[in-house]
C-alpha cells in the first residue's frame, strides 16, 4: 500500500508539473511540483562539489549528499545535510540526472530497505557510487561508519570500515549518468530489487531544505560559477533557518532561463528507476515470447514426453484449443501400438487444423527443434494410417531446405 501511495503522489505531482509549465502557474508552484517528479533538461547540470559532511547531530540522522537541482532560475546547489528517517532501518537513495530521450532526465531519490541506484555518481559522504558506507541499520538503531562520516559527542553508535572508502577524485566530478562524458554505469539486480521496494520520496523537511536553496540566489550555478559558498549544513534549512547571507532570487535570473526547455519526463524516462525496471523485463519478457510456441516443442526434447501421456488423458481436450497438435504429439508415440484407440481424437481435430495457422504447420515441423524427436509424427496418422512414422520424417526435408 505504501508503495501506492507514493506512486500516486508521483502521479499527481507530475499532473500538477506539467499544468504548470503549460498554464504559466507561479514559477514557485512548479517547482514544489517536481520535487518528488522527473522532468528533463536541455543543459547538463553542472559538476559536483565534493561534499565533505558535517558532524552528525542527532541518532538515527542519514546523510542526504548535495546535488545541483533545476529551478526557476535554472541549476542551484542543494547542499548536502543529515535528515531524521521517516522510520527505522530505512536509508535514503539520492536522486541523480541521466540522459535520455536527447535531454538530462532528472530521476528522483527515495526511501527504502536498501540503496537503490542513483547513477554510479560519486557524491561523497558514504555515497560513492554504490551503496552508501557512512553506516547501517542494526534493531532500528543507525550504527555510524566514522571512517565515512563523522557524529557529534552525544552519538555512541559507532564502527570503523576503511572497506569502499574513497577519496576526493581529481579534476571534476561528473554529476550525471550516460551520454557524453557521462558516467556510464547500469543498475545491478540488486539495484533493481531496491527500487521496487522503494517505500517514499523525499520528507516534508528534506522538501523545506530544497525549497529554501532554491530561493537563496547565491546558490544559483549562473552566479556562483558551479562554486557554491555553501556546499553543506548540518541540519535542513526551514524559513525560520535560512543559510547565513541569503539572497533572494530575482526576476533577472528567472528570465534569463526562461526560454530553457524543461517538461516532465516521459514515463519510461522518468524511472531509474521505469529504466531500471524496464532493463529487468527482458529477461522475463523473453520467456514469454518463445514459451508460447516452444515450450511445449521442448518438454519432450527433455524427457518429458513420458510424463505427458501420463498427465494427457484429462488436459488434452483442454489444452487443444490453444495448441492442438503440440499436445497431441506426446500421445500418439506412446498409444501408437493401439492406434484406433486414438484415431477418434485426432478425428475430432479436423476443424482445428483448417484454421490457416495450422496451415502453416508443416513449416512449424520443418524447425530443427521439432525434428529432434518425433513430436510431429502424430500429426501424420491423421491422414496416413499405417506408414505415418517411415514416412513422415521424410517429407520434413523439402520444406525445411
Amino acid at each position: 500500500m505504501a508503495i501506492v501511495r507514493f506512486l500516486r503522489v508521483l502521479s499527481v505531482a507530475g499532473i500538477a508539473l506539467a499544468c504548470g509549465l503549460a498554464c504559466g502557474l507561479p514559477a514557485a508552484a512548479q517547482v514544489y511540483a517536481n520535487l518528488n517528479v522527473s522532468f528533463q533538461v536541455g543543459t547538463p547540470p553542472p559538476a559536483l562539489v565534493w561534499d565533505v559532511p558535517p558532524p552528525c547531530p542527532q541518532q538515527n540522522w542519514v546523510w542526504s549528499p548535495g546535488y545541483w537541482a533545476w529551478g526557476p532560475a535554472g541549476y542551484y546547489w542543494v547542499p548536502g545535510t543529515w535528515v531524521p528517517a521517516p522510520q527505522p532501518n530505512y536509508y535514503w537513495t539520492p536522486g541523480y540526472w541521466s540522459w535520455q530521450n536527447n535531454a538530462y532526465v532528472w530521476n528522483p531519490g527515495y526511501w527504502g530497505p536498501t540503496v537503490g541506484f542513483y547513477g554510479g555518481v560519486n557524491y561523497g559522504g558514504g555515497y560513492y557510487g554504490n551503496g552508501w558506507v557512512g553506516g547501517r541499520w542494526s534493531n532500528g538503531v543507525l550504527l555510524y561508519n566514522t571512517a565515512a562520516v563523522h557524529v557529534g559527542s552525544g552519538i555512541r553508535h559507532v564502527y570503523v570500515n576503511r572497506a569502499g572508502i574513497v577519496g576526493q577524485p581529481r579534476g571534476p566530478i561528473v554529476s550525471y549518468n550516460g551520454g557524453a562524458g557521462g558516467v556510464h554505469a547500469r543498475p545491478s539486480a540488486a539495484q533493481l530489487a531496491a527500487y521496487r521496494e522503494r517505500r517514499s520520496g523525499l520528507t516534508p523537511q528534506q522538501q523545506q531544505h530544497v525549497q529554501v536553496a532554491q530561493q537563496d540566489r547565491r546558490l544559483l550555478a549562473r552566479v556562483n560559477g558551479g562554486r557554491p559558498p555553501v556546499v553543506s549544513a548540518a541540519r535542513p534549512f526551514t524559513p525560520a533557518a535560512r543559510p547565513a547571507g541569503f539572497a533572494p532570487v530575482t526576476a533577472q535570473d528567472r528570465a534569463a532561463v526562461r526560454n530553457t526547455a524543461v517538461r516532465p519526463a516521459p514515463a519510461r524516462a522518468a524511472a531509474a528507476p521505469a529504466r531500471p525496471a524496464h532493463m529487468g523485463a527482458p529477461a522475463h519478457a523473453a520467456a514469454p515470447a518463445h514459451a508460447a510456441a516452444p515450450a511445449h516443442a521442448a518438454a519432450p526434447a527433455h524427457a518429458a514426453r513420458p510424463q505427458r501421456p501420463a498427465a494427457h488423458p484429462a488436459p488434452a481436450h483442454a489444452a487443444a484449443p490453444a495448441h492442438p497438435a503440440m499436445h497431441a504429439q506426446p500421445q500418439r508415440p506412446v498409444a501408437h501400438p493401439a492406434p484406433a484407440a486414438h484415431h477418434p481424437a485426432m478425428q475430432q481435430h479436423p476443424a482445428m487444423q483448417a484454421r490457416p495457422a495450422m496451415q502453416q504447420h508443416p513449416a512449424m515441423q520443418a524447425r530443427p527443434a521439432m525434428q529432434q524427436h518425433p513430436a510431429a509424427a502424430p500429426h501424420a496418422p491423421a491422414a496416413h494410417p499405417a506408414p505415418a512414422h517411415p514416412q513422415q520424417q521424410q517429407p520434413q526435408h523439402p520444406p525445411h531446405g
